[in-house]
């Protein structure tokens, strides 16, 4: 087991007391326990759907790699039931299947693909955009020059597969009036951040605890422990608006 392990999951929304609280020293039935103490009063319902196939993957198991691929198992399920069939979530379940691997490749998308799709339809995507082309036309420019925007995605495919992205800009306005945009973003496909504390307040609760927020968390032990392995991602589309 991982009774060994020790956290060094340290960044801007959780220093290393909140660390320790959330991660610390754990093994993954011990891990389980925490978290299904944390969400009481909190997502009981979601916590219930989850817990069935976490305490299965975390059945006594003493060698790393053999855990890994139990947990990889419990990924690969939960990738095809809930993304796939229950949700149509099918760029999230391929990214979620591709981590599930030692060494996965980094990965490139293009303007043809379902992922520039998603985000061309994207509220939050769309709303940083339109921002940088007021602030053009409002400094009387028909061009937009390497601005960049970082994109929060709130709901759907996209905020379980990428959930925020740093994209850059370059574009010009049309006699027409349109606007032709390049948008290329780039990201880490990783899990480093307990979601669950990510309220108004340091170490608050999120107001939105649910099902999402606690795979994130789980998924977050699942990379510290090498079964989840990021890579980076990179989509380069165009945009017309």
């Amino acid at each position: 087991m991982y009774n060994t392990y020790r956290s060094t999951y340290l960044n801007d929304n959780v220093d290393s007391h909140a660390a320790q609280h959330v991660v610390g020293k754990f093994t993954w039935k011990e891990f389980v326990d925490n978290v299904k103490k944390w969400v009481q009063d909190k997502s009981i319902k979601a916590w219930n759907k989850f817990e069935d196939g976490l305490m299965r993957v975390g059945d006594a198991v003493s060698d790393i790699e053999e855990q890994k691929a139990l947990q990889r198992a419990f990924w690969n399920i939960g990738s095809q039931t809930y993304l796939r069939r229950k949700k149509g979530f099918y760029t999230s379940a391929w990214m979620l299947e591709h981590s599930l691997q030692d060494n996965p490749s980094d990965i490139w998308r293009g303007n043809d693909s379902r992922i520039a799709y998603l985000m061309n339809h994207d509220s939050a995507y769309l709303q940083g955009l339109d921002e940088k082309i007021e602030k053009a036309e409002n400094e009387k420019r028909d061009w937009i020059d390497n601005e960049e925007i970082s994109v929060r995605f709130k709901t759907g495919d996209l905020y379980y597969s990428i959930h925020k992205m740093d994209i850059h800009l370059n574009g010009y306005k049309r006699e027409d009036g349109r606007w032709i945009i390049n948008a290329h973003g780039e990201d880490w496909y990783d899990f480093t951040e307990i979601t669950s504390f990510m309220g108004d307040e340091k170490y608050e609760w999120s107001k939105e605890i649910g099902l999402g927020t606690i795979a994130n968390d789980v998924a977050v032990v699942s990379q510290l422990t090498g079964a989840i392995q990021p890579y980076y991602v990179t989509v380069d589309f165009w945009t017309t608006r």
